[in-house]
């Protein structure tokens, strides 16, 4: 079993962001993720997701080094390692 974490440091303020909206969701989304998960883990849902939100871009980026999501421009990442940062916002996946 792989321990995946989402790592977000903005986790909150997007879904507050997003909590009350009646129109369709647009935009995009650039996300950091290690190789593995993203050629084994996540083709699946993200085709589901660009499905169900035609209007949002995913951007992956396929690294596997630990990056700073600010600095970089990222909105997420995904990785299978622990979190040595206390200050993102971790999620098991799997």
């Amino acid at each position: 079993m792989i321990n995946s974490h989402l790592c977000c440091k903005n986790h909150t303020n997007a879904n507050n962001a997003l909590s009350g909206l009646g129109g369709s969701l647009t935009g995009n989304i650039r996300l950091t993720v290690s190789t593995i998960s993203g050629e084994l883990i996540l083709p699946e849902p993200i085709a589901a997701f660009s499905e169900k939100y035609p209007d949002i871009h995913i951007e992956m980026d396929f690294d596997n080094r630990f990056i700073d999501l600010v600095q970089e421009g990222f909105d997420l990442a995904i990785r299978t390692d622990a979190i040595s940062d206390s200050s993102f916002i971790a999620r098991q996946l799997v």
